[in-house]
């Protein structure tokens, strides 16, 4: 049995298809952009952030360039919460980082509780595992993770948590930068820093150079540092091959009595309290790909530290 359908109703079925893309035309919306963001894992393990038991705070680059700050311990302090620095000597360059009650500090005697790390190689020194803030590199930072908690695998004296840092190359910052900046006391910083690639090999090099008189009697300062990496990418892996040279003179006379300090604030007790550092490191950086889930990364390093210090601890003068 054969059914047919009237013309009329054929008629009123193609004027509304004809009709239905002009009508779909005038009802298009347009949405905003939405940003998904995904989970970012830890630099050099893999491991995404929130896989870890642990309240694991990251600053990237963005961050470290929207705060100016002088080295790596003033960006602690001004962008992450629970972490706080006491000045004893009142150099910026020899400030205790308080985290959760432990301490990563540049002066002996101060019991640590932090382990430091910049691509993998720990900086924590081997004689009193002291940290010199004036050895890193500060335009070279490319990223900052704080691990919290008592966790072996970073080894001895983490009671408190880690702290690792990885380094720019020529792949993750092409370009160059120069910054001068100057305040009071005769502060000046300069910063340099250019990096470049071809596709598969890349080359990245910064340098930074501090002085200052102080704001207190005889506390001059005066920091030089300079990285290099030479970087390879290819399907396979990748290797970094970088070289870190820095050298110091550091002034932090110390505290002064309350006598004196109502006196005059820029007074010093005793003096001079100086410290040189010098810092020569090469470290190679190797990983390479299993599978899609697999790696095998390894670090060979060589860190050469030379301190010498000179205290003066009297003065007769004052009664």
């Amino acid at each position: 049995m054969k059914r047919q359908i009237p013309q009329r109703s054929l008629l009123a079925i193609a004027i509304s298809a004809a009709f239905a893309p002009a009508f779909a035309a005038e009802n298009v919306v347009t949405t905003a952009t939405v940003e998904v963001v995904g989970t970012t894992p830890l630099s050099g393990i893999g491991v995404p952030r929130l896989h870890l038991p642990a309240n694991v705070q990251s600053l990237d680059d963005r961050r470290l360039d929207e705060i100016e700050s002088q080295n790596i311990a003033e960006q602690l302090v001004r962008q992450v919460p629970a972490v706080t620095m006491n000045e004893v000597t009142g150099n910026p360059y020899q400030a205790d980082i308080n985290y959760r009650g432990f301490t990563a500090s540049p002066l002996l005697g101060t019991p640590q509780g932090l382990s430091v790390f910049v691509d993998g190689v720990r900086i924590n020194e081997p004689f009193g595992d002291t940290v010199n803030w004036d050895l890193i590199p500060n335009s070279a930072i490319a990223g900052i993770d704080l691990i919290p908690g008592s966790n072996p695998a970073f080894g001895l004296n983490t009671l408190g948590g880690a702290l690792a840092m990885r380094t720019k190359s020529g792949f993750s910052h092409p370009g160059g930068k120069i910054e001068f900046s100057g305040g009071s006391f005769n502060r000046t910083n300069t910063e340099l820093e250019y990096g470049g690639n071809n596709g598969t090999f890349g080359w990245y090099g910064a340098g930074d150079w501090f002085r200052e008189d102080g704001w207190r009697d005889h506390s001059p300062s005066d920091v030089k540092q300079f990285f290099g990496k030479l970087s390879f990418r290819n399907a396979a892996g990748e290797a970094d091959l970088t070289l870190t040279k820095a050298r110091s003179r550091l002034i932090g006379n110390g505290l002064l009595p309350q006598s004196m300090l109502a006196q005059r604030r820029e007074a010093i007790f005793t003096h001079p309290d100086e410290t040189r550092n010098d810092l020569t490191q090469l470290a190679l950086n190797g990983k390479l790909w299993l599978s899609d889930t697999q790696s095998l990364s390894g670090s060979v390093y060589h860190r050469r530290t030379k301190t010498r210090t000179l205290n003066g601890d009297m003065n007769d003068e004052y009664e």
